[in-house]
């Protein structure tokens, strides 16, 4: 899962069958399009088979003697194009409220160019990071950090750390990575309370794979580019504080390699390029390995591995499926159509508490599809768009909002140009704008 960001040029079940395996599983070849599609929402119960708190923001900003002031940073390029849509209203005196999402207890979080805190959003733009309050936005999001550090590419992923949050009076420690130009990249903590920067770690090299979080400890992969196209990949673990840092030994996969899950004392592993789930204990040793069609690993507890995986017969198309934790090959179909003839119809954005969102881009909604309850609900949809509105992409969600952002073709329809983010409200359904 790589940063928000990275897919905003993106265009456009449950338990009551048979078990489904992916291929490469042991238990048999059928395959799930053999089962009827539900015609409401993907992952929704029916009769018959079927696929698959929040803190005030603080008053004051960071100390400049940690924080620079924000003259040197261009804004103009950074003020939208109110674009003709009329879902949301350009006027911010009278933004809507959205309740404070519910306490996550979850003790992974994958990193990302967009987080959210309460009703905060954090995220990087030329080498800064700023933060916008969903619930109070201003015209310019708030200064949080400034990257001094030279020959830096920038902040490339952010992780909040909860623990150190929750001793800072509840105002959020980042944990940013420092993607390198020049030299090497470094992890660092901000305290956007203070302003104050404390290195964790620094001169790493390669370029960033991934960046994840597992209760106290930060795990990532760099990977450097060999003979020909062959990938070397590292993966490292360090404590926050900078202590117990651990090395792999490097190993060769595809760019689509990637660390999907920790949980209990495993990592777990895939490469979308020849499908394989492996794991490994939390010092990258005792390598576990299943081979399949699989494309991505999205959650894992104490029973069961859910992870997206494609079609035996076609390879074409995938589905969402829920293996048990011990044996992948004995699963079950939980979405179908994730990804239908090489198109994608439904992103898969997160989870939030034994919950994970999905953006169905046919029907224009989010739906959280409930791990308990193994059924998926709508909690928002799009509603009377007009056909000249902007391409809208969901870079945050929790469980009581979602943040989309808005992106315009330029009048001479050379390129996509990125303008504000909007806010949705499950609750009421409204929208309304917050400018970078």
């Amino acid at each position: 899962m790589m940063a928000a960001i990275m897919f905003a040029g993106y265009l456009i079940s449950c338990d009551g069958g048979a078990p489904v395996p992916p291929s490469g599983t042991t238990a048999g070849t059928e395959s799930p399009y053999t089962q009827t599609p539900n015609t409401d929402a993907p992952g929704t119960e029916a009769s018959t088979a079927k696929p698959a708190d929040s803190a005030e923001p603080p008053e004051t900003a960071p100390d400049e003697t940690q924080t620079p002031d924000e003259t040197d940073i261009p804004v103009d390029e950074r003020q939208p194009n109110p674009g003709p849509s009329t879902l949301w209203g350009n006027n911010l005196d009278e933004p809507g409220k959205v309740r404070a999402p519910g306490k996550n207890d979850g003790s992974f979080q994958t990193g990302d160019s967009y987080v959210a805190f309460g009703s905060r959003i954090f995220y990087p733009y030329r080498g800064c990071i700023w933060v916008q309050d969903v619930n109070d936005p201003q015209p310019i999001g708030k200064l949080v950090w400034k990257d001094k550090s030279v020959g830096s590419g920038g902040v490339q992923l952010i992780v909040i750390d909860r623990a150190a949050t929750e001793k800072n009076g509840g105002e959020p420690v980042l944990i940013l990575f420092r993607d390198p130009i020049e030299g090497r990249g470094s992890i660092l903590s901000v305290n956007t309370k203070t302003g104050e920067e404390t290195i964790i770690k620094d001169g790493i090299s390669g370029m960033l794979s991934v960046f994840t979080m597992y209760n106290d400890t930060l795990y990532y992969a760099t990977f450097m580019m060999g003979d020909g196209i062959s990938v070397y990949y590292t993966m490292y673990s360090v404590k926050t504080d900078g202590s117990e840092y651990t090395e792999s030994n490097s190993f060769e996969a595809s760019l689509l390699w990637s660390i999907d899950w920790i949980g209990g004392d495993r990592i777990y592993c895939t490469d979308g390029n020849v499908g394989h789930i492996v794991s490994y204990d939390l010092n990258f040793g005792d390598k576990r390995e299943y081979k399949g069609l699989v494309n991505s690993v999205e959650y894992v507890d104490d029973k069961y591995i859910y992870y997206i995986a494609y079609d035996e017969e076609s390879g074409m198309s995938s589905s969402l499926y829920r293996g048990k934790i011990n044996d992948p090959s004995d699963a079950r179909v939980m979405i179908e159509g994730i990804e239908v003839e090489g198109v994608e119809k439904v992103k898969m954005l997160g989870y939030y508490d034994r919950s994970l969102f999905y953006y169905d881009a046919g029907k224009d909604a989010i739906f959280e599809f409930d791990l308990l309850k193994r059924s998926s609900e709508s909690v928002f949809e799009m509603k009377n768009r007009p056909d000249d509105l902007p391409l809208l992409t969901p870079v945050v969600t929790t469980d009581t909002y979602a943040v989309y952002i808005v992106i315009y073709r330029r009048e001479d329809d050379s390129a996509l140009s990125f303008g504000h983010l909007v806010c949705a409200d499950y609750k009421t359904g409204s929208m309304w704008k917050i400018q970078y």
